[in-house]
């Protein structure tokens, strides 16, 4: 088993500039900073990183990291051949992009670096939602012609709640997996309610959404966090990164070398500090941010390990959704709410069936859940 300081996953925001102004973005309020990463503060983070792992996974972030332009990524992979080279690591690249930037000699650059990309796509409302639905739709094309299979990530909010299963069928016509993130209200003070959602409503619409997807007798496409909860069920598989503990194993860092915990915003009590200042990057879990975030964590953690018999499944939870659903300390905001009602439903579905590793041929219908798991059983 890989532990945490055999392996680490790092965001890297090489800038906060973005071409889209999508109407959910975290950062909206925090401005939409053009300046871009120099790459002396790129270096520093490889050499403060790469003689420490055996693996590390790299994920570059934003804003919109191809705003950066290719010849920030042409630098960045030769440094980065420098460093793996040298102390022997294996690197993992991947990126998540809004796909409207991506000409073909960046998408030829992606395909030679082997670099896997998630693209943020609302589906049928992506025009309300982030716009430039035709230049996606159009990149996912010449990406597919190129043997590119991208990952797809759509927000669920009041926009597409309610056409949660269109919307499914219009991916499933895309042809590509897709994560389903549930939106998070930044600002407890000034909701938007054209975006918030009711925890009942949620519950119920991707409930039946479920439904329809494990018993879509033609689905050629992954559906997460379902698949996911279904692999939780029947092999105990880790929680997905929004319910889940993320400390010592992951964190990110910014344009200008600030390092944190994740993509999202975090108050400076909480940050970890400037790449500049660290000779190792493990120095960062001595950080005063570090310190002050694992305690609330732990606190928060403590509670549900004796109140919620589903723990085991989330640990917890994401520390950004607590912090901005309630406190970092507590849970029991709409995340938490929603997660183990629809983790429950789901458990109680699947226990009616009794669905165990040695029947999923004969019980599952969908042929993409079916071939998945066979291949999660053969691997165990």
């Amino acid at each position: 088993m890989i532990q945490f300081y055999d392996h680490l996953n790092i965001l890297i925001k090489p800038t906060e500039g973005c071409n889209l102004r999508c109407i959910y973005c975290f950062n909206k309020n925090n401005g939409y900073i053009d300046d871009l990463m120099e790459m002396e503060t790129l270096e520093k983070l490889y050499s403060i990183m790469f003689p420490f792992y055996k693996s590390i996974n790299i994920v570059w972030h934003g804003g919109e990291p191809t705003f950066a332009g290719l010849d920030f990524y042409r630098k960045a992979f030769e440094l980065q051949d420098v460093f793996s080279q040298k102390y022997g690591v294996k690197v993992n690249n991947s990126m998540q992009t809004n796909a409207t930037l991506l000409d073909d000699n960046f998408i030829d650059f992606i395909k030679t670096r082997n670099i896997s990309l998630g693209i943020s796509y609302d589906g049928i409302v992506n025009d309300v939602t982030r716009n430039s639905s035709q230049e996606v739709l159009s990149t996912i094309s010449r990406l597919k012609r190129k043997n590119i299979r991208p990952g797809i990530i759509t927000v669920v909010s009041k926009k597409n709640i309610d056409i949660l299963i269109a919307t499914y069928e219009h991916l499933k016509k895309i042809g590509l997996g897709t994560q389903l993130n549930h939106y998070i209200e930044m600002d407890k003070n000034s909701p938007c309610f054209d975006l918030a959602l009711s925890p009942e409503n949620y519950v119920t619409r991707m409930y039946d959404l479920f439904l329809y997807w494990f018993n879509d007798m033609s689905c050629d496409i992954d559906l997460n966090p379902f698949r996911i909860y279904i692999e939780q069920y029947l092999f105990d598989a880790a929680p997905v990164c929004i319910h889940a503990s993320c400390m010592r194993s992951w964190m990110c860092m910014n344009h200008e070398g600030r390092l944190s915990a994740c993509d999202k915003a975090f108050p400076e009590e909480y940050q970890y500090g400037n790449v500049k200042n660290y000779s190792d990057i493990r120095e960062v879990y001595n950080s005063s941010g570090f310190r002050n975030l694992m305690l609330a964590s732990v606190l928060r953690r403590e509670k549900c390990i004796s109140s919620c018999e589903f723990y085991k499944y989330c640990e917890g939870g994401c520390n950004h959704s607590a912090m901005v659903e309630g406190s970092l300390d507590n849970n029991g905001g709409f995340s938490c709410i929603t997660f183990k009602k629809l983790f429950g439903k789901i458990f109680v579905f699947l226990k009616s069936l009794n669905l165990r590793k040695d029947n999923i041929l004969e019980v599952l219908p969908n042929p993409y859940l079916k071939k998945s798991l066979s291949r999660l059983l053969q691997s165990n």
